[in-house]
Parts: C-alpha cells; structure tokens; sequence
C-alpha cells in the first residue's frame, strides 16, 4: 500500500553498464553498486570503477559535489539509475559510505579510434583509459566556437569536463601526447577527460 520506493538492489557496475546482464536493471531503479573513486569533479560528482573489471566497469555518480570524496576511496552508493544523455550514471544518491581505499585502478590502454565511437567505446565509457603516442590533429573541432576540446589520430576528442584548466589553451596541430583520462559520452560523442595536467 502507498507509494513507498522500492529498496536498493545490489549490483555491479557492469550489471548496471552491461545490457546484456540479466540483472541489467531498467533506468530510474534504485541501486546500490561498489567501487574505487578514479576521477572527481567537486562542482559534479565522481567517477566509480570495478577494479576486477576489465569491460563495463565504470560510472559517474552526479550529486553536485555534495559528498567528499578522493581518489583511491572505496565507496558504496546507493542512488537512481539513468542514462543521462546516454551516459550511464547514478544520480541523487541517497548514500555515499567510504568503506576503506585501496590504489586507483591502472588505465586501460586502448586504440583512440576505437574508443571514439568503434566497437569498443560502449564497454570503457566511465573507465580510466589511456592513449599512447598520439599527436593533435585539429586544434579546436568546433570552430569557429571554442568549447576547450582539441582532437587527436583524426578521431578521439580530448575534453575538459574533469579539470577546466587543464585545456584552456590547445596545443597546436602536431603535439604529441600520451594521454590517460575517464572516457566519457558528452554532446553526442565519446571523448577523453584528462583529470589534472598529469594525465595530459
């Protein structure tokens, strides 16, 4: 009776990014999933990954900042499933309990072009990824405006999204780079978001 919401269910996170899991819940369900902070945008939220996971093992968590966390934490969420604009993500989390902290999974190397939009995008959007040896190939791809993305090997877009300062000024055409960050999906396309000028 009543309109009580329906408990949490434990999860992993590929159950939740994998659509192919039976226990792949429908969006809008309450779930409860663990893992290690890799990425943080305080005005945002922050990005959890399975570290056994080698596929499907990333989320962004979105509570506008509102829990203190830091790399390396081991955290359990509970919140609401959705794909906000077709990224995966947990939102409104009703709790964030820091369980313990162990080191940040290591960046899973992968072909850019892949993960700009190949086969393999889907299965690394929300994970710590990197890039070796790669050289910038359009300085600003949306001009004549200027949203702080450059791209690199003519395909991956290199984004701001984790650290604003980090790409205020993009390096000219013929930069190279190796490059780690979270994939993400923002405007329609997979991109990279470097977490501080290390990654970059």
């Amino acid at each position: 009776p009543g309109n009580k919401p329906c408990p949490a269910v434990a999860l992993t996170i590929a159950d939740l990014r994998d659509p192919s899991r039976p226990e792949h819940p429908a969006e809008k369900s309450q779930v409860t999933v663990s893992g290690v902070v890799t990425a943080i945008r305080p005005d945002r939220g922050f990005f959890l990954q399975d570290p056994a996971a080698s596929t499907w093992g990333g989320i962004h968590v979105f509570d506008n900042g509102d829990n203190t966390v830091a790399r390396g934490d081991v955290v359990t969420v509970s919140g609401t499933y959705l794909e906000y604009y077709e990224m995966s993500e947990i939102e409104a989390p009703t709790s964030v309990q820091v369980t313990g902290s162990q080191a940040v999974p290591a960046a899973i190397a992968v072909d850019p072009c892949d993960v700009s939009g190949g086969a393999t995008a889907e299965v690394y959007e929300g994970m710590l990824v990197t890039v070796g040896s790669v050289s910038v190939t359009d300085d600003n791809p949306d001009a004549p405006d200027d949203y702080d993305e450059f791209e690199v090997a003519s395909c991956l877009r290199i984004d701001d999204w984790l650290c604003d300062a980090c790409i205020d000024d993009q390096p000219a055409k013929g930069t190279s780079f190796d490059l780690t960050g979270v994939l993400i999906f923002s405007f329609g396309e997979y991109k990279l978001a470097p977490r501080d000028a290390d990654d970059l």
